[in-house]
């Protein structure tokens, strides 16, 4: 079972747990993404999270960019914050302007490439279901051996 696979069933799982309990419909859903919040900074820019979907093979796919790094910093694994609301809450742990923008309920661990990730969404998931996602980006430094964090802006992806 590949990656994709793995975090669609994840997703499934834990963020539509009342999909199949109603009936189901053919048709897919219309799926809308609306960014908030700011992500914070490791060296030169924050991770970027956004979406888009295509109702007609009822699929979304997340992007979540890593920028660009320098003095031998690699980025080496990232993870998708998926929870059912939002939150606010100062992250200093991370880094003196982090914020976490999602209150997790799944934490979905993705390698460090690609930037983007599909989905299928099932066509049972119900109209007026919201998920809320964030990215964060685990980068090593190979000079002074350490690990540093970003986050990313939080994703409020509603389906309709």
């Amino acid at each position: 079972m590949n990656l994709h696979r793995i975090v669609a069933t994840a997703i499934t799982a834990v963020a539509f747990s009342t999909a199949f309990s109603s009936a189901a419909s053919a048709q897919c859903l219309d799926v809308t993404f609306t960014p908030y919040g700011k992500g914070c900074v490791f060296l030169f820019a924050a991770p970027e999270l956004s979406g888009t979907a295509d109702a007609s093979t009822c699929t979304l796919d997340l992007t979540a960019t890593v920028p660009p790094t320098c003095c031998n910093t690699f980025p080496v694994g990232r993870l998708l914050l998926i929870g059912l609301s939002p939150e606010d809450l100062p992250f200093p742990e991370v880094g003196p302007t982090c914020t976490l923008l999602v209150d997790p309920l799944l934490l979905v661990s993705i390698p460090a490439a690609p930037d983007t990730l599909s989905f299928h969404v099932p066509p049972s998931v119900p109209s007026g279901t919201t998920v809320f996602v964030q990215h964060a980006v685990d980068y090593f430094t190979t000079i002074g051996l350490t690990h540093d964090f970003a986050l990313s802006n939080g994703l409020r992806v509603d389906f309709d």
